[in-house]
């Protein structure tokens, strides 16, 4: 098929890219702000808010995968210069569009929390602040784009997918998580570990959640359909870090410090810190559909 990927740089989208490329004929529209580009993959550079850029898109496409539509409006304008061709469109959103505080796992049909609420007066505001509504903008941005989505496929007659992982992480993650602490640890020979937190969080590795995209690419099962993408394994900071000393490949000195400490100092806590912090979801879906998870072990191994 061909595939028009918005984005496809940076970590999930790159992993997904060279995991397509071998089946189907890719085009990759973004910024360019990534130098290095595959062999065999067609590269188009411009902005997706640049109405012209997006016009000079040129060719038929089966399927659209977006991983970088933030905010409201982003999916119009390119399903506007394609729409003649598109039989598919599949959006990369996040399980964080859930409502928070629901009993139990999280499912597909969960409703979704307008974060709105969330956001304060920027002037003058301080950086944790401004922080929470940078997250809040992003959870709305996503909230909007998938009911955009499902009312320009109906509109239209195209198909759409929408994916949603949990925390992302393997080999190219720009997040500061695994790749940041093993810096640590193989360039300062240091882990900094917090002690004591009780968040509970899940995972996707990284081509596990390109591998999801795959199967959904064609497949009419998967049509107008949403998934969660994690693994079954709950995660703890504590089982975190001993996969990550496991196959950390170097000696390193651990600098143990409680959640208190870790906050004030400036530590990376980049995972649920308290048990009221914590969302479970189910993968239920996503399983029956044919994707498979490997486990937080299997996954650190090829980082």
């Amino acid at each position: 098929m061909n595939i028009l990927v918005i984005g496809g740089s940076y970590f999930y989208g790159k992993a997904f890219v060279k995991m397509a490329s071998k089946d189907h004929s890719i085009t990759v529209f973004n910024r360019g702000t990534m130098k290095e580009e595959l062999p065999g993959i067609r590269y188009i550079k411009g902005d997706r808010h640049d109405i012209e850029a997006v016009r000079a898109i040129s060719g038929e496409y089966d399927v659209v995968v977006d991983f970088c539509a933030y905010e409201e409006g982003d999916i119009e304008g390119i399903v506007h210069n394609l729409k003649s061709s598109i039989m598919q469109y599949i959006l990369i959103s996040t399980v964080d569009v859930y409502k928070r505080g629901v009993d139990g796992y999280k499912t597909e049909e969960t409703e979704y929390e307008d974060r709105l609420d969330d956001m304060s007066e920027n002037d003058g505001a301080s950086d944790s602040v401004i922080g929470v509504n940078q997250v809040a903008a992003y959870i709305n941005g996503k909230i909007a784009l998938e009911k955009e989505l499902k009312a320009l496929s109906e509109k239209n007659g195209f198909a759409y997918t929408i994916l949603r992982p949990a925390i992302l992480y393997g080999e190219g993650n720009y997040a500061g998580r695994e790749e940041l602490l093993l810096r640590y640890i193989r360039e300062a020979h240091i882990l900094p570990m917090v002690v004591g937190a009780e968040g509970l969080f899940q995972m996707v590795y990284v081509e596990d959640a390109a591998a999801a995209i795959c199967l959904c690419i064609g497949n009419a099962s998967s049509y107008n359909e949403s998934y969660n993408l994690c693994n079954d394994e709950i995660i703890t900071y504590e089982s975190f870090y001993e996969a990550l000393s496991k196959h950390a490949g170097t000696d390193f000195k651990p600098i143990r410090m409680n959640v208190k400490s870790a906050l004030e100092q400036g530590a990376p806590t980049p995972f649920p810190l308290t048990k009221e912090e914590s969302e479970l979801y189910s993968n239920d879906k996503s399983k029956r559909l044919g994707v498979c998870y490997r486990s937080l072990d299997e996954g650190m191994a090829h980082i």
